[in-house]
């Protein structure tokens, strides 16, 4: 989740928040940026929560250099103080579902279909507006499939959308902009690109981790590598027209918790001082292991009994004590 005052917005994946790496913010701009990590062929979700209602607020959606829409939020909304979008309306009960997708490459002396500064960033624009007259749902457009020429990027990825669904019905209304009050600039790469630029850290994943496209620490340690096998949708109207949305998203589970991890080189070589590949030093160390061993049993044979009780059986010994 990115903060700006009382207004926050996150991007959620199977119903759970990404992570959100080298967060920066442009004050000029009223602008937080962060990168996310992204995975083909995932629907994703975004959200955006205001804790104060002092205004109408309105959210402008844009991706890859395409508007897709939005949602308002009335000062009147409170508890109902958080908004989502999933996807691009097609009417007023059907809509398209975001999808992180693979972009096509092109021949290189082809003209790209996105400019592509525009790809691979989704942002979210809060302003506070006025609410006007009730009008017809706006066509946002949004191409299902980009292309990037041969100089760029290979692994580059898009937002398209999936088969139409039905959503709640909606009602829609004029509004007029006033003042951007933040704006939120979420830049989406795969993580094994983003891990390899430094933007986020290496560490070990779990198999739900993995499976989900987020960087998780897993429960166990990395073994030796050799033994491995109120709301309303805007129109894309010059005046912008919205759409007033009655459902609401309640969810605090979904706040990101913050991790420190120290980076882990994938290319360290794994070395461990107590293991030798020299046939003698093995045999060494085992007969120091067998004489150890024999002194421990010989200094357990002549323990008194008390202590050897006390030695077998912690929990009960200290259990006794008044």
């Amino acid at each position: 989740m990115v903060q700006y005052d009382h207004l926050s917005a996150w991007i959620t994946v199977d119903g759970r928040t990404l992570d959100e790496y080298s967060q920066k913010f442009d004050d000029e701009l009223s602008e937080i940026s962060c990168w996310i990590p992204s995975q083909e062929g995932k629907e994703f979700e975004l959200h955006f929560s205001d804790e104060a209602i002092h205004y109408n607020v309105c959210l402008y959606y844009y991706v890859d250099g395409s508007t897709v829409g939005g949602r308002s939020l009335a000062d009147t909304a409170e508890p109902r103080n958080s908004i989502s979008c999933a996807g691009v309306k097609l009417s007023s009960e059907t809509e398209r579902p975001f999808i992180f997708s693979k972009t096509r490459l092109m021949e290189v002396d082809a003209t790209p279909q996105t400019p592509s500064a525009a790809l691979g960033e989704i942002k979210v624009e809060c302003w506070s507006i006025d609410v006007r007259d009730e009008v017809p749902l706006g066509q946002p457009e949004l191409s299902a499939a980009h292309s990037v020429s041969g100089r760029e990027e290979v692994d580059a990825m898009h937002v398209g959308v999936g088969n139409v669904r039905r959503t709640k019905s909606r009602l829609s209304h004029e509004v007029a902009r006033r003042i951007l009050l933040a704006s939120f600039l979420f830049r989406y790469r795969p993580i094994e690109i983003l891990q390899a630029s430094g933007l986020a850290p290496i560490v070990p994943l779990d198999a739900d981790a993995l499976q989900r496209g987020i960087s998780e620490p897993a429960d166990v340690f990395p073994i030796d590598p050799r033994l491995e096998a109120t709301f309303v949708d805007v129109a894309l109207s010059p005046d912008v027209k919205n759409e007033e949305e009655f459902e609401h998203l309640d969810d605090s589970t979904l706040v990101p918790q913050k991790r420190s991890a120290s980076p882990i080189s994938l290319n360290a070589e794994y070395s461990d001082p107590n293991i030798s590949d020299d046939e003698g030093d093995d045999e060494e160390r085992i007969a120091v292991l067998e004489a150890e061993l024999a002194r421990l049993r010989k200094r357990a044979r002549k323990a008194p009994p008390d202590e050897k009780q006390e030695d077998s059986d912690p929990e009960i010994a200290l259990s006794s004590v008044p």
